[in-house]
């Protein structure tokens, strides 16, 4: 029981974070009746996507990632494209986090933005070097702590009566190129499917019970915390609404101003500390991903260095770009979530379902709505 709810909780770690602070950014223009339908979409593909890899794991059995298994019984253009969507993947959003959090940091607490950067990857480091029951139980209490001061936050800035302006907003159409690549990437946990496979030592009725879980905790925690944000930001301040509608608010400023409404000093405390463990968690179970990966090719003191090092460079070069990371990895996050493991189990000789099937659907839909987001 201990170890499934710790394989929840990494799950749920993984996603929850960065979705807390692009969602509202991005959502705000798209009204809280297709949110909400959309994040019920996001929970179906992510569990059957997540089934593909826990599947494959199966039939090969072996806690492999996507990668490696095309390495072995896949085609030499299956592996190519995994392989570079894997990593591109992986790099993307840990620049990402990095970008985030020490946007938001430097701005809460007055600090520079690179050197909160080089803390995040020495941080990582550290994380990574601990043993795996050390790590387990460490990202259980980041997890829960997140989900604590999420709980705290909603119901002190105000869950009720939400306006329906925004309820019955419609949606802007032109936005939703940039809003369907950043959900479905904020949804992304797949990686880390091997390592909860092997953790639960190839029980799949546990892993499934698991996932399943995990996905559930991040609907929940998505939808009512961008619903709450949308709707105290709406009410207090017009102004600042309209600047997120025409996207000139970044994800320090919006952490900034929530503090602010907050109206609590306790509140505004736990705010500033809201995107530290978010975004903490997310880069931890993304790194596992990179680890379980990169350790079968180099020694896992070489993997951490390389997994920690490549987004602190990035960030050095590329500072603030978190919302537009987002916005423009669904393509890369589609191929390893979606098409490569549909390839490879459909080369297996594996049943496609109408579920896998739906699945593809939508990877292409976010695909098209990356092409037109780059476009214009």
């Amino acid at each position: 029981m201990k170890k499934m709810l710790h394989s929840s909780l990494l799950v749920a770690g993984t996603s929850i974070g960065a979705g807390l602070l692009a969602l509202p950014m991005t959502s705000v223009n798209i009204g809280i009746g297709l949110l909400t339908v959309t994040i019920l979409l996001m929970l179906f593909v992510s569990y059957h996507t997540s089934m593909m890899v826990v599947r494959l794991n199966e039939i090969y059995q072996t806690p492999a990632s996507v990668v490696d298994i095309a390495k072995k019984h896949g085609d030499k253009l299956t592996f190519g494209m995994l392989s570079a969507s894997f990593y591109g993947l992986s790099f993307a959003v840990l620049t990402a986090y990095f970008s985030g959090l020490a946007d938001t940091v430097s701005k809460n607490w007055s600090l520079n933005y690179n050197g909160v950067v080089i803390a995040c990857g020495i941080g990582l480091f550290l994380c990574l070097c601990l043993k795996e029951t050390v790590f387990a139980n460490l990202n259980s209490v980041f997890v829960l702590l997140l989900v604590g001061i999420i709980s705290a936050s909603v119901f002190t800035i105000g869950f009720s009566n939400v306006p329906s302006e925004l309820l019955l907003a419609s949606p802007q159409w032109n936005e939703i190129p940039t809003f369907l690549p950043v959900i479905f990437c904020s949804f992304v946990m797949q990686m880390i499917c091997p390592h909860v496979y092997a953790y639960l030592e190839h029980d799949v009725g546990k892993v499934r019970f698991a996932i399943f879980i995990g996905l559930l905790l991040i609907v929940t925690v998505y939808l009512s915390w961008t619903v709450c944000v949308l709707t105290k930001i709406f009410e207090s301040s017009p102004e600042f609404f309209q600047q997120m509608q025409v996207h000139q608010v970044s994800v320090g400023e919006l952490t900034k101003f929530l503090c602010k409404a907050s109206g609590s000093d306790l509140i505004e405390t736990l705010l500033k500390f809201l995107t530290v463990f978010g975004i903490t968690t997310s880069a931890i179970g993304v790194a596992v991903g990179m680890m379980h990966a990169l350790g079968t090719h180099m020694p896992k003191s070489a993997a951490r260095i390389v997994i920690c090092f490549v987004p602190t460079v990035i960030n050095f070069l590329c500072p603030n770009a978190f919302v537009a990371i987002f916005a423009i990895v669904g393509v890369i996050c589609t191929v390893f979530t979606v098409f490569g493991p549909y390839r490879l189990l459909k080369t297996s000789g594996e049943r496609i379902t109408i579920s896998y099937c739906i699945c593809w659907w939508v990877g292409a839909a976010v695909v098209i709505c990356e092409c037109l987001h780059v476009v214009r």
